[in-house]
């Protein structure tokens, strides 16, 4: 985009001449970011000096450049550069993780057909919601200070409802909203979450992800068991296992907020069993 495209007629002149933002994703993995440095200190309403083509060019009144990403070396891009950062100084929005509830209440979009009927059974609703609530935040406090960490997202739960969940014919693409059924939450869960960790060949922090989603009742079936028990001691595991096996009224709980939540109710810290 930059160092071949150069300042010759490529995607950033092509979008100043029509007067189009620019959304500069990921950011922090391109080097070559002086070349902007003369268009980001030009001020909008004025004419900027296209040098290559000894040309004139008015910039927009409302023309802006956005510039996305995870800053910092533990994501394995490159360190903002001095010039650059100057420019945006007092320009920076950062965006932190989303609240609990928008993460539940976009879990609950993924798997809920067009008229709100949730798609899984009542045990992987009880199994998401713990999941949203209380994993999430935990992992990430685990993860703050890793290296080359798999965060958790909107995609991530995108990920996990796509491998419940069909939405599609895969053949004709006509809307068929149903639970796959081919695979447990379990499953889904540790392919999406601890598998990504084999990205790094981190087993220190998978032990630590297998502990704290045991310890509150998620990768405790039996599809996983022998996937799980490579990472925590087995008597714990079967501890842990017979405690939740005792639980299910507490899941059914949690099951009827979450659909009244669907519905627009609210969710209280009354609501739920303390468990959670």
């Amino acid at each position: 985009l930059v160092s071949r495209n150069g300042w010759r007629d490529g995607v950033v002149i092509a979008a100043l001449r029509e007067n189009r933002c620019l959304i500069f994703d990921e950011f922090p993995h391109f080097k070559q970011w002086h070349m902007l440095n003369s268009l980001m200190t030009a001020s909008p309403g004025q004419s900027w000096y296209f040098a290559d083509n000894d040309e004139w060019i008015d910039i927009p009144k409302n023309w802006r450049m956005y510039f996305t990403g995870n800053i910092g070396s533990r994501h394995g891009g490159y360190s903002t550069a001095e010039k650059m950062a100057s420019r945006v100084a007092g320009m920076v929005l950062e965006v932190d993780y989303p609240s609990k509830r928008t993460e539940l209440t976009t879990a609950l979009a993924l798997i809920c057909d067009r008229d709100g009927n949730i798609l899984l059974d009542k045990n992987d609703q009880a199994k998401l919601f713990v999941l949203v609530n209380d994993v999430f935040p935990k992992l990430r406090a685990l993860i703050t200070n890793e290296k080359h960490t798999v965060p958790l997202s909107y995609r991530t739960l995108q990920n996990l409802a796509e491998k419940l969940v069909q939405r599609h014919d895969p053949e004709t693409g006509a809307p068929t909203p149903r639970a796959r059924g081919t695979k447990s939450f379990d499953q889904a869960l540790l392919e999406e979450v601890l598998d990504s960790y084999a990205l790094w060949d981190n087993r220190k922090i998978k032990g630590n992800i297998v502990d704290i989603m045991t310890s509150v009742g998620l990768l405790l079936d039996d599809s996983v068991k022998e996937r799980v028990l490579p990472y925590i001691n087995p008597q714990i595991y079967e501890e842990r296992k017979e405690i939740f096996s005792k639980m299910k009224g507490d899941f059914d709980k949690v099951t009827a907020a979450l659909r009244g939540y669907a519905d627009g109710a609210q969710i209280s810290a009354n609501t739920l069993p303390q468990v959670f």
